[in-house]
């Protein structure tokens, strides 16, 4: 076999590629020729079929295709569209690809909303988000939009802080399509640490707790964390070290289960004022259960202020 008999087989597929470079180069870096609008004009196909170029540029041909949907045009059916318009047997594509054109999705443009949506949600501190990944990368011109209900937790193996945001695309021409944004979002703000493992109805005292500034992932559910937190209960248990979130603590009751109230019992026209465990806990304007101490006796009363109750009945006393 001579050494040119290899060598034309060689420069074919070499013409080839060449061919389809070009092609490309004319249709865009998708191989697909980019359009504008609801149709598909003369002036369109005049790009890459030059006959086309006869007839004027704005006469519309077919349907354009939406969105990030593609169209394609046989042979067959180029030359039904050349018949219609009055155009003479020509040489064509075997297929024609179509799309609207498109531009790159603006990753500055994805941040700067999501920043301002975690603005409204009140996230404290300074936000840090990073944009690991989002698709589609290119889109037919549009406004793009996030809100806050398209924000999903997403714990994965590199631990939380990550989420997928769906957000959406107007389209100029009209409809939408989805776009989603894999993010991690962290927050540096000051928050309570627990300085010894704080056990369930525990009351949280000066010593329990010191104020550092960290780096944590933000929750959408967590509120920002209160920093005073002298006096409120534990009702999730809390590690020596971790964060007391706002979800492991509650404000104290005017009256606590255990502690000591000032009840203040009526007995005709007197009123005596007496000590009483309390059984349960309440705000003022609760009943709560409440014992002596010594009997243990227990009976009914109402929540009166801070660590103050009184008798329901003329009756119940100790």
């Amino acid at each position: 076999m001579s050494r040119l008999s290899l060598l034309i087989p060689r420069i074919f597929v070499l013409l080839a590629v060449l061919l389809f470079l070009i092609s490309v180069e004319a249709r865009g870096s998708t191989g697909c020729l980019g359009v504008k609008g609801k149709w598909i004009t003369a002036g369109d196909l005049a790009r890459v079929i030059p006959e086309f170029a006869k007839i004027d540029a704005a006469s519309t041909v077919v349907a354009a295709p939406s969105g990030l949907s593609r169209r394609w045009i046989t042979a067959v059916d180029i030359d039904a569209i050349a018949s219609r318009l009055g155009l003479g047997p020509f040489e064509k594509p075997l297929e024609l690809c179509l799309e609207q054109e498109r531009t790159e999705v603006s990753r500055d443009l994805i941040l700067e909303q999501l920043a301002a949506q975690l603005s409204t949600k009140g996230a404290g501190g300074e936000a840090l988000i990073e944009l690991i990944s989002f698709f589609p990368k290119q889109s037919p011109r549009g406004n793009l939009r996030f809100d806050l209900s398209g924000l999903a937790p997403a714990c994965i193996a590199g631990g939380c802080g990550f989420y997928r945001w769906k957000g959406t695309i107007l389209l100029d021409e009209g409809g939408s399509i989805p776009i989603t944004a894999q993010v991690r979002i962290e927050v540096i703000d000051k928050f309570p640490i627990a300085e010894r493992d704080l056990p369930l109805g525990v009351k949280i005292g000066v010593h329990d707790f010191s104020i550092v500034e960290s780096r944590h992932p933000w929750l959408p559910f967590d509120a920002r964390s209160e920093l005073d937190l002298s006096g409120y209960i534990v009702q999730r248990p809390v590690k020596t070290g971790a964060v007391i979130s706002s979800r492991a603590v509650r404000k104290p009751q005017e009256v606590e289960k255990g502690e000591m109230v000032e009840l203040h019992v009526k007995s005709g026209p007197l009123e005596l004022v007496t000590q009483a465990k309390a059984e349960t806990s309440g705000k003022t304007g609760d009943r709560v259960v409440v014992s002596n101490p010594t009997s243990r006796r227990k009976f009914m009363a109402e929540v009166t202020g801070p660590g103050r109750a009184r008798t329901l009945s003329q009756g119940d006393g100790l």
